[in-house]
C-alpha cells in the first residue's frame, strides 16, 4: 500500500519532465460502481471530500480537483485540507467538519500511479541515453549526450482514483466509484478529467443532486 501511494505521488513530478513534448492522447473512464441496496438518504447535496494521500500538498490537489466539480455541479463540497484546523484527516476530524458543516455525505478519494512510460525521439540515430541514479522517479530522468538534432521526451502515466462515499447519519459506505486515465501528461488533466466522470456519474446514479 504505501509503495502504491509513492508511485501515485510521483506522477506528479513525472508529468512536469514533459516538456517539449509531444500531445498523447489521454482517456477516461470509469471502471466499477458499487452501491448499497437501499440509501435512503440519497441524493446528497452537502458533501465533505477528502483526500487520502502520503503528503498534505498531494491531499489537496485531489480534494480541489472533485471538489471544483461538485460546486460546478450545484454541490455544496468542503475540501478537507482547506476547512479543517486538524493536519490529519482522523476519523474524529473527518466527522467533527461534516458536523459543522451539515454535510449529510463524505467522499473518501484515494488513488495510486498503475503505470508509467517514457518515449524518448531523436533525430539522430546516434542518441543515447543513461539513466542518473535509481528509484522510480529518477528512472525517468535521463543524462542525454548533446548532438546537433533536437531531441525530446513524452511521459505517459496511467492513474487510477477510487472514490467512497460514505453516509453520515449512518456512518456507512453506501457507494464506491473507480475510474482510471490512461496516458495523461499533467496532474491537473488527470484529476480534473476524473473528476468530472466521478461527479457525472454520481449524479446518474441519483446519488448527489
Amino acid at each position: 500500500m504505501h509503495a502504491f501511494r509513492f508511485l501515485f505521488a510521483s506522477v506528479f513530478v513525472l508529468a512536469t519532465l514533459a516538456a517539449c513534448s509531444t500531445q498523447p492522447v489521454s482517456r477516461t473512464s470509469i471502471d466499477r460502481v458499487l452501491k448499497a441496496p437501499d440509501v435512503p438518504r440519497a441524493p446528497y447535496a452537502e458533501v465533505v471530500v477528502v483526500g487520502v494521500a502520503p503528503s498534505r500538498e498531494l491531499s489537496r490537489e485531489l480534494e480541489e480537483g472533485l471538489t471544483r466539480e461538485l460546486s460546478a455541479a450545484g454541490i455544496r463540497a468542503h475540501s478537507f485540507v482547506k476547512a479543517s484546523a486538524s493536519t490529519r484527516p482522523s476519523r474524529e476530524a473527518v466527522e467533527e467538519l461534516a458536523r459543522s458543516t451539515d454535510a449529510d455525505a463524505v467522499i473518501m478519494l484515494s488513488g495510486k500511479l498503475a503505470g508509467a512510460q517514457l518515449e524518448r525521439h531523436s533525430e539522430s540515430p546516434e542518441m543515447e541515453a543513461q539513466p542518473i541514479g535509481g528509484g522510480f522517479v529518477n528512472y525517468f530522468r535521463y543524462d542525454y549526450k548533446e548532438y546537433a538534432s533536437p531531441t525530446w521526451s513524452d511521459i505517459h502515466v496511467d492513474v487510477s482514483l477510487v472514490a467512497d462515499l460514505f453516509d453520515v447519519a449512518s456512518s456507512e459506505r453506501v457507494y464506491t466509484i473507480e475510474s482510471s486515465t490512461t496516458k495523461g501528461t499533467s496532474d491537473y488533466e488527470i484529476l480534473t478529467a476524473q473528476s468530472k466522470a466521478i461527479v457525472a456519474r454520481m449524479r446518474k446514479d441519483r446519488m448527489i443532486r
